[in-house]
Parts: structure tokens; C-alpha cells; sequence
């Protein structure tokens, strides 16, 4: 591990970020325990018992930046309501130095690909996707979390007027420039969008500076697994044929590897905005910020035309839709 050379008696600064197990908040959690410049103790929210561990073992007895986790589901208002109460212990803890509420990062997402009439509304046993699903993970799950820490971050604010304190919400370019099969994922970080558009201007009077961070595709296990259970999704539903099933493959999944950015890249992106408390919109990928940023102000039917292939009819391969 990097030696981190910021000293014991530096006020520590906590930060919560939620979705720590792989992707973007494992790699945010270990970019702050290797900052150097301030003492950050990190509050790594983890789905699992594995991702639990994982983050567990970044810990090391000559680095004074920490990572303590904490087993939460970002679906359950009790598992949520759990974890904010053990941040809320630790902030009251006596402590030799000031302890600080740095801010909260909503990194925990999901995805589920598919036409609309593929995707089921409602969660079912045993099928890995749903509109209910990415709703209650990227949406809701944002709001629980975030409603959990705001008193926290309020209460802070009131007892030192000069503290500012970041709330940042990963989105995703999805979320401003939808594409086909991705209208469970879409709506809920258009959702997202809004609603941090929302809090941006609500809550700044609190000192808290809220900033979404809008990724194109890049390499995370949500990316890389975007085909998981996508054939059993189109042999559930009759009226597409097999030729059109590739072609979605093509498109879906084989474009969006294609189109693939780093992820180090949105880590960073996501570390400097909540370290130096950025607020606005900060986009991630050179076609998130020179094609589709573009693409958002033309007429709608060349958005159509450029993100579908055809303006008037969804993406099929050779016509073999079965009637």
C-alpha cells in the first residue's frame, strides 16, 4: 500500500460512501485511505459479507486514514437506518482531534438491460432484473441514504456556520441521454438527475454542496456484466426472433464495451469533486463531454436517429421480427 504522510493530529474528516464492494466506491474508498494532504476515515457501505472483508483489509497500522464497513442494503430503511446510526456514533465519539462529517457519496447502482416489454415491473424470485430493482437501488436507495446523513450534515452546519460539507450522486450519462434497452437504468438516474437538481438548490443554504457525477460506459462489474441473463430476458417474451436478439447483443453490449472508458477515471473525477466540494454536474468520458452533451440540444429526431440507427422504428437485425 502507498504510505500516506498525513499526521495523527490532523482533525479527521469522515466521508460515507455507499456501493463499496468493486467498482467505483472501492476504488473511491481506497483513493481517500491514500490521500495525503487530509486525515480521512472512510464509512464503506457494502452489500456483502465479502465486500465487508475486502475493504477491511485496505486497513494498515502505519496509515492513519481508515476504512471501517458497514454491512448495508441500500433497499432496506432499516439496514440503511442501521448504518447512519453507527456514523452518527462515531461522529459523537470523544476524539483527540476535531471530528468532521466530510460528506456523503451515493455510488451503490444497478442496471438492468432489455426492452421494455422483457424488463418485469416488479422484482420476481430468481430473475436478476426489473424496473423495481434499478428504482429501489439507484433512486430510492440514494434518497434513503442521503436522508439518513442530512441531519447530520445540518446539525454540523449549525454549531460551525463556516463548515461546508458534499453531498455528491453518481448518475450517468444515461440519465440525460437515454438509449435503447436501458429504460429501467434510465429512468431511474433520470430520477436521480432531477432530484439532485433538487437538492442542489435546497440545500445550499446549509453550506452542503451537492454535484452529480455522469459517467459514459466504463469498465465496472455493472458494465461488464450488462449481458448476464439478457438471453433469458428475450426467451421470455415471444414476437423477436433470434437474428434480432444478436443484433441487440451487437448494440447493446458489444457498443457499450466498445465505447468503454476507464473507470480510474471516474474515480477521480468523483474524489476531486467531494474533496474540494464541487457542486454543478461533472460529466466522465471525452464522448460524454464532447458527443452526448452535443447530442442533448440537437432536434429530437436526430437524437433519435443517431442513438437508435433509424429514425422511425426500434433496432432490429434483417427485419426478423416475428409477427
Amino acid at each position: 500500500m502507498t504510505t500516506v504522510k498525513c499526521h495523527q493530529d490532523q482533525p479527521e474528516h469522515v466521508i460515507v460512501i455507499t456501493g463499496c464492494d468493486t467498482g467505483f466506491g472501492y476504488d473511491l474508498a481506497v483513493k481517500f485511505l491514500r490521500t495525503s494532504k487530509k486525515r480521512f476515515t472512510v464509512f464503506a457501505y457494502c452489500y456483502s459479507d465479502a465486500g465487508c472483508l475486502r475493504c477491511n483489509s485496505l486497513n494498515s497500522p502505519s496509515n492513519p486514514n481508515t476504512v471501517i464497513s458497514l454491512k448495508c442494503d441500500v433497499t432496506s430503511e432499516s439496514s440503511v437506518v442501521s448504518a447512519s446510526t453507527n456514523v452518527r456514533t462515531y461522529l459523537s465519539q470523544p476524539s483527540p482531534t476535531p471530528r468532521y462529517l466530510h460528506g456523503l457519496i451515493n455510488n451503490a447502482g444497478v442496471g438492468s438491460p432489455g426492452t421494455i416489454d422483457m424488463i418485469p415491473v416488479l422484482q420476481t424470485p430468481g430473475k436478476p432484473f426489473s424496473y423495481q430493482r434499478d428504482i429501489e437501488v439507484n433512486y430510492y436507495g440514494a434518497l434513503r441514504v442521503t436522508k439518513s446523513i442530512l441531519p447530520l450534515l445540518k446539525s454540523q452546519r449549525s454549531k460551525n456556520p463556516e463548515l461546508t460539507t458534499s453531498l455528491i450522486n453518481v448518475t450517468s450519462m444515461a440519465g440525460l441521454v437515454p438509449s435503447p434497452f436501458m429504460s429501467a437504468y434510465a429512468g431511474s438516474k433520470h430520477a436521480l438527475e432531477a432530484a439532485s437538481t433538487c437538492m442542489r438548490n435546497e440545500l445550499g443554504v446549509f453550506g452542503i454542496k451537492v454535484c452529480t457525477v455522469n459517467p459514459s460506459f466504463h469498465g465496472t462489474p455493472l458494465v461488464d456484466g450488462i449481458g448476464d441473463g439478457v438471453e433469458s430476458l428475450w426467451q421470455s417474451v415471444e414476437g423477436y426472433g433470434y437474428e434480432w436478439f444478436k443484433g441487440m447483443k451487437v448494440k447493446s453490449i458489444q457498443g457499450s464495451k466498445a465505447a468503454e472508458w476507464r473507470a480510474h477515471n471516474v474515480t477521480e473525477v468523483c474524489f476531486r469533486a467531494s474533496y474540494y466540494k464541487e457542486t454543478g454536474q461533472r460529466m466522465c468520458g471525452t464522448d460524454a463531454k464532447y458527443v452526448l452533451a452535443c447530442l442533448r440540444h440537437l432536434p429530437r429526431s436526430v437524437q433519435d436517429f443517431m442513438v437508435s440507427g433509424h429514425p422511425f422504428a426500434p433496432f432490429y437485425v434483417g427485419g426478423n421480427v416475428e409477427e
